[in-house]
C-alpha cells in the first residue's frame, strides 16, 4: 500500500503529454462568461479530453450538493456536448471526476466567499481538495479577478486561498493580470467589449500558466 501511495505522488506532480491527457475546469459566473468559455476553447486545444463546469454563483460546497444556480450555467463535457442557461443543478464533482479521472484540475473559486465567514471558506476549500487530490495533485487554483466594485475584498479572500491552497495547488493571482474597465458593466463581471478583451487576455495567461506548468 504504501509503495503503491509514493507511485501515486510521484506521477500525480510529473510534467504530462497533453495529447494524452484530461483536464476538469470548474468555476463560477466568470467560468460562466467570457473568461470561461475562453479557457475552455483553448484548453480543447491543447488537450485530448476537457470537462468544464462552471455555475454562476458558486463556491465549493455547490459541487457536491448539486445547488441550483439561478443566474447561468455552462456545462461542457469530454465529447463536446454543450448546456447553458440561466437556471440549473450545479453538477456533482464526484460524478464528473470519477468518469473524467482528471489528469489536470483546474479551479477558478473564490469571489462568492465574499459573504462568508473565514472558518467557512476554510473548510469549503479543503474539502474540495481533499476530493481533488484523490484523482490529481496537477491542480491550479484560479483566484478572482480585478473589479471596480468592492476591491477591498480581494486581499482578504487572497490571504485566505494562500493559507489554505498554497502546496496543495498552484496559485494563479488572477486580480494581478487583469484591469476591471473604468465604466459599464456590473462592476464585478467582464461583460461589453471592454470587459470581454480583458477575460479573454486573462484566459489566455491562464492556459499559458497551465502548459507551463503541468506540460512537457
Amino acid at each position: 500500500m504504501k509503495k503503491k501511495a509514493i507511485t501515486f505522488l510521484i506521477f500525480s506532480i510529473l510534467p504530462i503529454n497533453a495529447f494524452s491527457s484530461s483536464v476538469l475546469f470548474m468555476g463560477d459566473s466568470h467560468s460562466v462568461g467570457h473568461f470561461g468559455l475562453k479557457l475552455d476553447k483553448l484548453l480543447r486545444t491543447e488537450f485530448n479530453q476537457v470537462s468544464t463546469i462552471a455555475s454562476c454563483g458558486s463556491v465549493a460546497k455547490w459541487f457536491f450538493n448539486g445547488r441550483k444556480t439561478k443566474c447561468g450555467y455552462f456545462f461542457k463535457d469530454q465529447n463536446g456536448r454543450r448546456q447553458s442557461g440561466k437556471s440549473k443543478e450545479t453538477p456533482l464533482i464526484k460524478n464528473i471526476t470519477q468518469k473524467l479521472d482528471p489528469d489536470v484540475i483546474i479551479i477558478a473559486l473564490g469571489a462568492n466567499y465574499t459573504h462568508s465567514s473565514d472558518e467557512f471558506m476554510r473548510r469549503d476549500i479543503r474539502n474540495l481538495l481533499d476530493h481533488t487530490e484523490i484523482f490529481s495533485k496537477k491542480c491550479l487554483w484560479v483566484g478572482p479577478p480585478d473589479t471596480r466594485k468592492m476591491p477591498e475584498r480581494l486581499p482578504r479572500l487572497y490571504r485566505i486561498i494562500n493559507e489554505v491552497v498554497k502546496g496543495r495547488c498552484k496559485i494563479f493571482e488572477s486580480h494581478k493580470v487583469t484591469k476591471y474597465p473604468s465604466k459599464g458593466s456590473d462592476g464585478l463581471h467582464y461583460w461589453g467589449t471592454e470587459g470581454k478583451s480583458q477575460a479573454y487576455g486573462w484566459a489566455q495567461k491562464v492556459f499559458d500558466e497551465v502548459k507551463t506548468q503541468f506540460i512537457y
